[in-house]
């Protein structure tokens, strides 16, 4: 059996479709639709809460984003109007009767386990999630390709921060 680290999570870090008993209140209010996303998808329900803590601090009324390369970003996990629409196509099934943060949510868990089948770990799907696939060096997740500049080169360690918080009942950092 693989362990975290061969699967690019933090060492001590849940792989379950749950979220842990006690979570920070941002994330607890997303509590249902996180674990469905899971459920869905099969992606760890803390990597989804870590990148939404990441991303919008489970704000609900964070401010949209434009980046230089791939446009608007929107939403609790800050997903790409182009990236919402492919995941609506792929999985539309899934989508159906989903709409405002329950769809955002799914979109972002899809697009994590499309990064995840790409690339084998959930480190470089981060990456991935966060840089564009194109930018994933695949032998480190903290490194991102000068080619394609987008991204926070500290995504990997805060989302690591925040999936080891959720996973173990941790405080989150403001």
């Amino acid at each position: 059996m693989a362990s975290n680290m061969d699967r690019g999570l933090p060492s001590g870090a849940s792989n379950s479709l749950r979220l842990n008993n006690t979570v920070h209140p941002n994330i607890e209010q997303w509590r249902g639709p996180i674990e469905s996303a899971a459920q869905t998808t099969g992606v760890p329900a803390s990597v989804i809460g870590g990148v939404m803590y990441q991303e919008s601090r489970g704000y609900d009324n964070v401010n949209t984003t434009q980046n230089q390369q791939r446009g608007r970003d929107a939403g609790l996990m800050q997903v790409n109007d182009a990236t919402l629409v492919d995941m609506r196509q792929k999985h539309s099934h899934e989508f159906a009767g989903k709409s405002g943060h329950e769809e955002n949510i799914l979109a972002g868990a899809y697009y994590l386990k499309e990064n995840y089948d790409t690339f084998g770990r959930w480190d470089l799907a981060r990456r991935g999630y966060n840089s564009g696939p194109q930018a994933v060096d695949r032998t480190n997740a903290h490194n991102i390709n000068p080619q394609y500049p987008d991204g926070d080169r500290d995504y990997i360690q805060h989302t690591d921060e925040f999936i080891d918080a959720l996973s173990n009942g941790k405080p989150l950092r403001p």
